[in-house]
């Protein structure tokens, strides 16, 4: 299911044509027929052998006075959903109709959402999916938030060590002891990091075995959240995080290719493949995965952006 432009379905996949076909026209009583409720330009960019849709009742919105059809088998013509349901509602149409179905344009479809029924949304594969573009609207430059800006001062930064440890004020980690960053809160948000040599099995929580679990057993959930920021312990942390949502950290040298690239028609992904990323169904612990249980298939990029190491 996917709203179309300019007379055209966002994706084209056979199975998903063939799924809007059976559930219009399957019926429980053999006596009777469903209705496939449509706007007049979803009319018109149905393909003239394909109208109207065969096994149903076709009932084609529009408000045009002069909008006229050749045949009149299968089709009616209304103002407006609600009413082709009054219309639907009394005899003799109600005496032959099964389910009415809302299938379109965008704006027939919103219209519908008001009136209490029940939604029918097919699966379709996500590496099917044609993404938009989007410009960027606001453009804010902030100073260096770190003091290092894009030179030497940036290695330097990375590679002091225990010595730029020390000048924050964390005199009790060794080098090389970040103190609870990324991976920590990911892994153990709310226990107390000592240091790098400790074993934390079991201590705080999980959120990501929490997510993954989730994801698996209740997808819906409204509360499935991977936090990096823990307020009580930024000041324990050797980088506080440079990013959240809304506001993502881009060095100078990096914002020209980030809006050349960000000025892209994305590529639509290869549907010959069910997935475009396979990932090994042996491994069940998300601690197991190894790079090569990550294999990309049908992988089709567009042109690189050269976009210098930031350093």
């Amino acid at each position: 299911m996917g709203i179309g432009k300019d007379g055209k379905l966002p994706w084209r996949l056979p199975s998903d044509l063939k799924f809007f076909n059976d559930i219009t026209v399957a019926t429980s009583d053999s006596g009777k027929k469903n209705v496939a409720v449509m706007g007049r330009k979803t009319w018109e960019s149905i393909p003239l052998e394909h109208r109207p849709l065969p096994g149903c009742l076709n009932v084609v919105l529009t408000r045009s006075g002069s909008f006229d059809i050749a045949t009149a088998e299968n089709v009616v013509i209304c103002g407006s959903v609600a009413s082709a349901l009054e219309l639907l509602a009394a005899s003799p149409y109600c005496l032959s109709i099964e389910k009415v179905f809302v299938t379109g344009g965008g704006q027939i479809l919103r219209s519908a959402f008001d009136i209490s029924c029940c939604f029918v949304l097919p699966f379709a594969f996500p590496s099917c999916f044609r993404f938009i573009h989007f410009p960027i609207y606001r453009k804010t430059h902030k100073d260096d938030r770190i003091g290092t800006e894009n030179g030497t001062e940036m290695l330097a930064f990375s590679l002091a060590g225990f010595a730029m440890i020390s000048s924050i004020g964390l005199t009790d980690r060794e080098e090389g002891d970040f103190g609870p960053v990324y991976e920590f809160q990911w892994r153990h948000f709310g226990a107390r990091c000592t240091d790098l040599h400790a074993d934390y099995a079991g201590q705080g929580f999980d959120q990501l075995l929490d997510v993954i679990d989730n994801i698996k057993n209740n997808p819906d959930d409204q509360h499935i959240i991977l936090s990096a920021w823990n307020p009580s312990d930024l000041k324990l942390m050797f980088r506080v995080i440079l990013s959240m949502f809304g506001d993502a950290h881009v060095y100078r040298n990096h914002v020209r290719p980030r809006q050349e690239q960000l000025q892209k028609l994305a590529k639509a992904f290869s549907c010959k493949h069910n997935n475009i990323l396979k990932i090994n169904p042996e491994k069940k612990n998300i601690d197991s995965f190894v790079t090569d249980d990550f294999k990309l298939v049908g992988y089709d990029p567009d042109q690189k952006i050269d976009m210098k190491m930031a350093v």
